[in-house]
């Protein structure tokens, strides 16, 4: 997903849910418990004692095999449970050269405590799928931050502690991290401080939303397909001109309203990431006026490279950028000189503000971002997928 290249910062901890990675646990392992084996060969020993003759001097390799065992065990047990202990162990081993003393997989760093991580975790009990990313998003947590063990306690959106939850962060969408002011205790909490808002005595995890409680109005917001105000299904779509994604996205929108264009409508809105963002915009938003929007997007970013590699300098970067824009004004065959005109008046110019701003404000901090109804899709994704997320709606 592009990334806005301007007046858009978010620092966020570095647990992104598209990574999974399995959790790895310390723990004793399952090799290690043998009692019953130990117990068995004291038995075999017994018996073999009893067979032989009394001479006292006749050597037991059976005995000898059992105290190894007991022994081994024990030294398990012990590296195991004392620090010190496996420190030297760990050191030994790395001075061989066969084994690094930081090749450790786990969670747990340089063997320092475990810090317990509270958290309440505001979800879709009904939703699976953000179970499931929740659930990833933890793991990356314990193994990037290192020695942290998260306690989640999950708490339905429709209960009264979801509610009072949601309310007092006014919080747009779902799923909601927060802890308590415990967390600044953590080794690395300035590190991963500017990832949260602190509300009150909440400490509230900056992320990225899956299920929306309040979603953008349409306004004024150029659209195709079903009308805003009976459609079934409606997809809000923040885009920018200059984005590849974007542009991958494109033909698969426009086989959803082929396919389904009766009861969704798609909703374009502009999201300035910088550069010539904005004029490009702009140019669409006066080929509207022709009633030639989507075309001239198309043509857009078909033309994406040839457009970005005919802008000189920032100083001519206005007229370089309506130049290309009365090409594709050509192109969807409309009116070039009425185009252009429109463009270097700069009238839809606060309007491409506008909807950035409100872009912001719902938690976007980059290019495509989707609202199918109440679901959030950051970013590309495959056609089938997306088809799939319009008809469970549309069911």
């Amino acid at each position: 997903m592009a990334t806005p290249k301007k007046n858009v910062k978010k620092t966020t901890v570095k647990t992104s849910l598209k990574k999974k990675v399995s959790p790895k646990k310390v723990s004793v392992s399952q090799d290690l418990k043998k009692e019953p084996i130990v117990k068995t060969t004291t038995r075999q020993v017994e018996t073999k004692v009893d067979q032989q003759d009394e001479n006292v001097g006749t050597f037991s390799w059976w005995a000898l095999l059992s105290t190894i065992l007991i022994l081994v065990f024990v030294t398990i047990l012990v590296y195991q449970n004392n620090v010190t202990f496996r420190q030297n162990v760990n050191k030994f081993v790395a001075s061989t050269g066969l084994v690094s003393e930081n090749n450790n997989t786990s969670n747990t760093v340089n063997n320092a405590p475990v810090f317990n991580m509270k958290m309440n975790i505001v979800y879709n009990k009904d939703d699976a799928y953000m179970e499931k990313t929740i659930k990833d998003y933890l793991v990356n947590i314990e193994n990037n931050l290192g020695n942290t063990k998260v306690d989640a306690n999950w708490v339905d959106k429709n209960s009264d502690e979801g509610k009072a939850i949601i309310e007092a962060l006014n919080a747009k969408f779902l799923p909601i991290f927060t802890t308590d002011s415990s967390i600044t205790k953590h080794p690395k909490y300035t590190q991963f401080a500017p990832a949260i808002n602190v509300v009150g005595d909440i400490y509230h995890f900056q992320s990225e939303g899956m299920e929306y409680l309040v979603t953008p109005e349409v306004n004024d917001a150029n659209h195709m397909g079903a009308n805003p105000e009976t459609a079934k299904v409606k997809i809000i779509e923040y885009m920018s001109l200059t984005c590849s994604y974007c542009k991958t996205m494109q033909p698969i929108l426009e086989k959803a309203m082929d396919k389904y264009g009766k009861d969704v409508v798609w909703v374009v809105k502009h999201y300035d990431r910088g550069g010539i963002d904005s004029l490009l915009a702009q140019g669409a938003e006066c080929a509207a006026e022709q009633n030639k929007f989507e075309e001239m997007m198309s043509d857009v970013f078909a033309r994406q490279s040839e457009i970005g590699s005919a802008i000189t300098s920032e100083e001519t970067m206005k007229k370089d950028v309506i130049e290309q824009l009365k090409i594709s004004a050509k192109n969807v065959k409309i009116n070039t000189d009425k185009l252009a005109s429109c463009v270097e008046s700069g009238k839809y110019a606060q309007k491409v503000e506008d909807q950035t701003k409100e872009g912001l404000e719902f938690g976007i901090m980059g290019t495509p971002g989707f609202f199918i109804n109440n679901r959030f899709i950051g970013g590309a994704t495959d056609e089938e997928t997306f088809m799939k997320i319009i008809e469970e709606q549309l069911n």
